[in-house]
C-alpha cells in the first residue's frame, strides 16, 4: 500500500536525477517506472479480496434489514470494529439507529486465537447468530455484557482520537 502513496515521489525523484544526467535516458526510465508502478498499483487496487469486502459488508447489512425492518442499537465485541463500524455507518445513513431499537452485537471471529467465549475469544458460543457471513456474525442480545462496547458517534470519535489524547 505504501507503494501507491509514495509513487509520485519516486517518479519525481528518479525522473529528476535521470533528467540531470541525460534527458533521453531520464525520459525512458521515467516511462518504464510509470508503467511498472501503474501495473503494480492496478493489481493492488483490483484485488478481489479488497473489493469483495464492500460487497460482504453490504450483504451482511441487507440480511440484517431483512430480519428486522425497524431500528437497531449496535454493540461490538472486542476486535470487531472492522465490521461493526461499517455496519453502524450504513444503518445510520439509512436512519435505522435508535436507543430503543433491537440490540445487536457484531462479532468478527477471525482475529483472535484464544478460545475464551467459544468460537474465538470475542464471539459467544451460547447464542446462535441471526446473521452469519464468512467470519462475521451478528447476534440479537437482550442484556449487554462487559465484553460489549456500545457503538455510537461519541465512541467512534473517542476511538479515532485516542492516540492524540494527552494524559
Amino acid at each position: 500500500m505504501y507503494l501507491i502513496v509514495f509513487t509520485p515521489f519516486f517518479i519525481f525523484l528518479t525522473g529528476w536525477v535521470l533528467w540531470t544526467i541525460n534527458r533521453t535516458v531520464g525520459i525512458s526510465c521515467l516511462l518504464v517506472i510509470i508503467a511498472v508502478s501503474g501495473f503494480n498499483n492496478f493489481r493492488i487496487i483490483s484485488n478481489p479480496r479488497i473489493t469483495s469486502q464492500i460487497s460482504l459488508v453490504e450483504s451482511v447489512k441487507n440480511k440484517l434489514i431483512k430480519i428486522n425492518s425497524g431500528p437497531f442499537s449496535v454493540y461490538s465485541y472486542p476486535e470487531s470494529n472492522g465490521i461493526s463500524l461499517p455496519i453502524y455507518y450504513l444503518l445510520m445513513k439509512e436512519g435505522r439507529l435508535s436507543e430503543n431499537g433491537i440490540k445487536i452485537a457484531i462479532c468478527d471471529h477471525k482475529f483472535t486465537t484464544n478460545s475464551t467465549f467459544g468460537y474465538d475469544e470475542n464471539c459467544p458460543v451460547s447464542e446462535n447468530p441471526i446473521v452469519q457471513e464468512e467470519n462475521y456474525m451478528i447476534f440479537k442480545i437482550q442484556d449487554t455484557s462487559p465484553a460489549l462496547t456500545k457503538i455510537d458517534a461519541k465512541e467512534i470519535y473517542a476511538s479515532l482520537y485516542q492516540n492524540y489524547l494527552r494524559p
